[in-house]
């Protein structure tokens, strides 16, 4: 990441200037990390380390939501 922003800073600017994007975030410490940015309800998120198969099945339904 660029110094001074975190993934969740990001993905908020990049639902600021194309509100359709699809976001799905990955993080080591998927437990807490919404909750130290405030973003519990914002962004869907997967744990690290994750199986190829999990990524795919939560990229499917991303896509089938509106």
């Amino acid at each position: 990441m660029p110094p001074g922003i975190n993934g969740v800073e990001l993905a908020r600017e990049a639902k600021r200037l194309y509100s359709g994007i699809k976001i799905l975030l990955t993080s080591g410490n998927a437990a807490d990390v919404l909750a130290r940015h405030g973003a519990e309800d914002e962004f869907p998120i997967i744990g690290k380390p994750y199986r190829r198969a999990d990524l795919a099945q939560y990229l499917r339904l991303m896509m089938r939501e509106g």
